[in-house]
């Protein structure tokens, strides 16, 4: 508060009804600029070990399992026999991710996930292995990812 021709004068009411107005055009003008020009790609699904290469600044959001294959020796030795493992890389910028370097012998897949900001010529390399023992089915990888350009 302050003192005006002898009164007293709080200037809080004003200068809070200014900030908040401000506030809330800025968010707005924020919001209808996303919504106008950010565009998401269709999903891309994929059932192979890959790579995905930015043509332009975006958002790469990835989402996958990885499956252990069988034991063929049924011997009840799984975790030593099969399994998964993932190594997923890149030289964008980690937002966040889950399981992206991990290794698990066993029977559970591996569910695996990121987000990644990119500029045009970075990289996301999506790779991993699975296994199994004694089997024809040596497990398999199925991702989908999505680009958010903007």
């Amino acid at each position: 508060a302050g003192y005006y021709s002898g009164g007293t004068l709080d200037s809080r009411d004003a200068y809070n009804n200014g900030y908040n107005s401000g506030y809330q055009k800025g968010l707005n003008d924020g919001e209808t600029t996303i919504i106008k020009n950010m565009k998401v790609s269709s999903p891309v699904n994929r059932t192979s070990w890959g790579s995905y290469t930015a043509s332009q600044e975006c958002i790469f959001l990835l989402s996958g399992r990885a499956t252990p294959g069988s034991n063929g020796d049924q011997d009840g030795r799984d975790d030593e026999k099969i399994g998964a493992s993932t190594s997923i890389s890149t030289n964008g910028e980690i937002v966040n991710s889950s399981n992206i370097n991990y290794t698990r012998g066993g029977t559970i897949p591996i569910d695996f996930s990121m987000t990644v900001r990119l500029k045009a010529g970075q990289k996301v390399n999506i790779n991993g292995r699975t296994w199994g023992y004694n089997s024809k089915n040596q497990g398999n990888v199925t991702y989908t990812y999505y680009v958010l350009t903007y």
